[in-house]
């Protein structure tokens, strides 16, 4: 197919017209070419279509607009090379700085989500002076480029009677960064304050809350202590989580299960991921790497999938776009949407073509029953 041009068949018009009924707030569907890029930056490489959202360009319409790559060749090593990990980190702190600045459309409840092998807990390779590294990175862009009063808030071990290895002693490695460096930050750095999560820890001329990866324990969750430092600082000051994990646990009995879930998770999905980017892995194993999700603010999430070159370079082409963080399902029909069209673009196949028009007629059928969800009045 060339590019720029678009031949309107049943399939395409299944997939578009279906997403479009589906969404609570409509808008039109285009298919967008975009150019696979390696994560050497300007490199093209073959062009692949996708769906994107979009409420001001016609559903019938091709839209040539490459996309940069923002995953680095050596995501997945370890350790990383050090200027990659700063691209990372430069790239999280100036997606938070937009998102702050545009408070007004985010909302207070934001989310980073740096989670490169070195900052996931549930890998063995995990590093705790990355961490460090990148929490004072955004520190820096809040505190010193914006002049902002930022409280670095972690768990207490007082309080919980031990953490989780992944974050003990983070607020003891926190003070003592600050204590060595505060020669050279000068006056500054009595806008960076270290405390407590909890109300406990807001004071009134606090500008930015970054919580640093809040976990839940078994027996002592947080996210009650979260949502109460939420309430006490107003609730219109930004606050932010940091690689947060407060998916609800076991806890004394089984209350956590019980009581008051629907309003923790109605708290935590009001949150918006400003910064997102993770690994994706073969289900159930953590090798090898299939691909990758990623968002920038104000960016859409976009599906990416690794792949080799001839000469064993990883490459990551653009499979799919999304307004919010894709679930499981959404991301594993991105990759079969990218089976299929390299399958139908290859070659005349007579079976993927009528797969594909199988898959697209069932996500007609999945948007009539979110519109019916959706908008038919409750009983």
């Amino acid at each position: 197919m060339e590019a720029g041009r678009l031949s309107m068949n049943s399939v395409s018009c299944f997939v578009m017209s279906s997403c479009w009924i589906g969404s609570k707030s409509p808008g039109k569907f285009s298919l967008r070419y975009c150019d696979a890029r390696t994560s050497q930056r300007g490199v093209k490489g073959r062009r692949v279509p996708m769906l994107m959202l979009s409420s001001s360009v016609n559903p019938f319409s091709v839209v040539d607009a490459p996309v940069p790559c923002p995953i680095t060749e050596s995501i997945s090593a370890t350790p990383m090379p050090e200027s990659q990990r700063m691209m990372y980190f430069a790239d999280a702190a100036d997606s938070l700085s937009r998102a702050i600045a545009d408070i007004g459309s985010v909302g207070s409840k934001m989310t980073v989500r740096l989670l490169i092998p070195e900052l996931d807990p549930q890998l063995d390779v995990y590093d705790r002076r990355v961490l460090l590294r990148a929490i004072w990175e955004i520190v820096i862009q809040l505190s010193v480029v914006e002049g902002k009063v930022v409280k670095l808030a972690t768990q207490s071990p007082e309080k919980y009677g031990g953490l989780p290895i992944s974050v003990a002693g983070l607020r003891k490695n926190l003070v003592a960064d600050r204590a060595l460096s505060a020669e050279s930050w000068g006056d500054k750095i009595e806008r960076v304050r270290i405390g407590d999560i909890g109300p406990q820890g807001v004071d009134p001329d606090d500008d930015v809350f970054l919580l640093v990866c809040p976990q839940n324990t078994v027996g002592a969750p947080v996210i009650d202590d979260v949502m109460n430092m939420f309430e006490v600082s107003g609730g219109n000051k930004p606050f932010v989580l940091f690689n947060p994990r407060l998916g609800d646990i076991p806890s004394h009995s089984g209350v956590m299960q019980v009581s008051g879930r629907d309003h923790r998770i109605r708290f935590i999905n009001e949150f918006e991921d400003v910064y997102h980017t993770r690994l994706l892995y073969r289900s159930g194993t953590w090798y090898p790497v299939q691909g990758a999700i990623t968002r920038s603010y104000p960016e859409p999430f976009r599906a990416w999938k690794r792949s080799l070159t001839e000469d064993g370079k990883d490459t990551y082409t653009l499979i799919g776009e999304f307004r919010k963080p894709p679930n499981s399902d959404e991301i594993t029909a991105a990759f079969d949407r990218a089976k299929l069209v390299n399958r139908t673009d290859s070659k005349d196949d007579t079976l993927a073509r009528v797969t594909l028009g199988l898959l697209a007629i069932s996500s007609v059928l999945y948007g009539i029953w979110q519109f019916i969800q959706n908008h038919l009045p409750s009983q």
